[in-house]
């Protein structure tokens, strides 16, 4: 799958014929909802909404969607480990410290 046929997605999706209003609604309505609750759960089932609804609505392929699932999730993986290792006495780097029995100035 190269670049130039992500174009294709939107075009061949039945949810093309959806009020595009509607479609900005709902998704800030979600994203409004995750943020105000706060709540693990409620963003893992806003997220599992999200997919089945991308996949069995949307009628997208699952090998192209975890594709470009891939790329955001990267930089989500990348981020979380820097905010491990930057988080003071709870960091890893103090974790690992303290198990090899350094001692730390924090």
């Amino acid at each position: 799958m190269s670049i130039l046929h992500l174009d294709d997605i939107p075009y061949q999706s039945p949810l093309r014929k959806l009020d595009p209003g509607f479609k900005l609604f709902f998704s800030l309505g979600t994203i409004v909802l995750t943020i105000a609750l706060n709540r693990i759960l409620i963003s893992a089932i806003v997220f599992s909404l999200m997919v089945l609804l991308s996949l069995l609505w949307g009628k997208v392929n699952l090998r192209r969607y975890l594709i470009l699932l891939s790329i955001p999730m990267f930089f989500i993986i990348v981020g979380v480990l820097t905010i491990m290792v930057d988080q003071g006495k709870n960091s890893l780097w103090a974790l690992a410290f303290g198990i090899w029995g350094f001692l730390l100035p924090v």
